[in-house]
């Protein structure tokens, strides 16, 4: 039974104002709807510290009550619908950058700091934390260790995991865990850190996060290539075994390629954080196969590679689905080029953005019908089946999420997985049903 189904939402409301001020506890009729696909009304608590929203916890606890911690609430398109929610609750107030040092390259700040907002006051020490997922510009550190969402970055600098070395965390009973430390070096152990990034929110409250940063590359150059599909596979096939450093290489398709005003049907973005004289070598490098496989080449530089990178964020984070494709790389993409002419025959605007270095692309689909949508999901899982592969949603609509599983099959570390929430979350209060397999 919903928890405040057995209280009575203004028992609830009522009690969490006692508890840390009225001023930080609402009662959203729509939010819910909007969020989960859910009638009932829900509270909606902002607390102003990790120890008021520890309180909170120790209440729902007591309570019974089901809890989804949010911030800007911009990731909460991705996992399977969670059964019905109590309180949502916020890091909205937990926003301030706690510690800084530039000479360590470490930064501790809470969960509700936007990434836009971090990377701002790492700017003025020419540092920055090498993440670039599709998301809102409002989305939050919380949020981004949470679903563990990467962008075209991931190719040098790894993703969320790579660059996270602690958490401050709250289970649902309202007991601090501390995991990692501010401190680049790894410790002796199993790194607990690791077990909360990517879990949605189903195992504990983030309150804080630290991060490892890096330098803001001196030279940045841009090197564009067009072409067809098997030009694009062999492109891929040389750099992989050359000696060539890609901060970022994406193979884009699906009106992406209007980014650099191609008619070809692939364009591969390959962008050096290197100094000078090695992105020159670099780009002379692939001025060569370009040249070799009949392939066109722009270069870009400085503010136009930081405007170039900008309209891909601007153009693909609005989209209405978003679907990642994990396959070995040497298959990206004769799968990528099969799904694009699959695309073809749909309404749905399919845009494509492939790391072949990585072997991870994201699909993103705006406009077209829901069948579309669900056509795409098929598409894709039964393309990267072929090959071990997995098809994740990383964001969609309540509708699409309540048809079909946004993580698809579960896999072998299934059983370790519900063991581990069995551990932590033995009521399961937390998001329930949101993470894979029901979890």
């Amino acid at each position: 039974m919903q928890g405040t189904a057995k209280f009575g939402v203004e028992q609830v409301e009522a009690r969490l104002s006692e508890l840390i001020g009225r001023d930080k506890v609402s009662v959203d009729s729509m939010l819910s709807v909007q969020l989960f696909g859910h009638s009932q009304p829900l509270v909606r608590v902002v607390p102003e510290s990790e120890e008021e929203a520890a309180s909170v916890l120790q209440m729902t606890s007591e309570y019974g009550l089901t809890v989804s911690p949010g911030g800007a609430l911009t990731q909460m398109g991705m996992g399977n619908v969670p059964a019905p929610i109590d309180v949502v609750l916020s890091t909205e107030r937990l926003n301030q950058v706690l510690e800084y040092s530039p000479a360590d390259m470490v930064v501790s700040a809470q969960a509700g700091v936007s990434l836009v907002q971090l990377q701002a006051v790492l700017q003025h020490h020419r540092q920055f934390l090498p993440l670039d997922p599709v998301v809102s510009p409002d989305t939050t550190l919380g949020g981004l260790v949470a679903t563990a969402v990467s962008g075209p970055l991931r190719t040098l600098y790894g993703g969320v995991r790579d660059l996270t070395i602690g958490l401050r965390t709250l289970y649902p009973d309202g007991r601090l865990v501390k995991t990692g430390g501010k401190v680049v070096k790894n410790v002796a152990g199993y790194d607990m850190t690791k077990l909360f990034i990517g879990s949605l929110g189903t195992l504990a409250f983030i309150s804080e996060v630290a991060f490892k940063l890096r330098p803001l590359p001196h030279h940045t150059e841009l090197c564009l290539l067009s072409g067809s599909a098997e030009q694009v596979s062999q492109l891929s096939n040389r750099v992989i075994h050359s000696h060539l450093i890609a901060s970022r290489m994406e193979a884009l398709s699906g009106g992406l390629t209007h980014l650099h005003s191609s008619e070809r049907p692939w364009v591969v973005v390959m962008e050096s954080h290197e100094n000078e004289t090695a992105a020159t070598y670099q780009t002379q490098q692939l001025t060569v196969w370009a040249r070799e496989l009949g392939m066109d080449l722009e270069v870009m530089g400085g503010a136009e590679a930081q405007q170039f990178w900008q309209s891909y964020q601007n153009l693909l984070w609005p989209s209405e689905v978003t679907l990642r494709l994990t396959v070995p790389p040497s298959k990206m993409t004769e799968i990528v080029e099969r799904l694009r002419l699959n695309a073809d025959a749909l309404t749905t605007q399919t845009r494509i953005s492939a790391g072949t270095l990585t072997g991870i692309a994201k699909v993103f689909l705006t406009g077209g019908t829901p069948q579309e949508h669900l056509q795409m999901v098929a598409w894709g899982r039964d393309l990267v089946g072929l090959y071990g592969g997995r098809a994740v949603l990383e964001k969609a609509s309540v509708m699409l999420r309540q048809t079909v599983d946004s993580f698809g099959p579960v896999g072998s570390d299934f059983a370790l997985m519900q063991g581990i929430k069995a551990k932590i979350d033995p009521d399961r209060r937390f998001s329930p049903g949101r993470f894979v397999g029901g979890i």
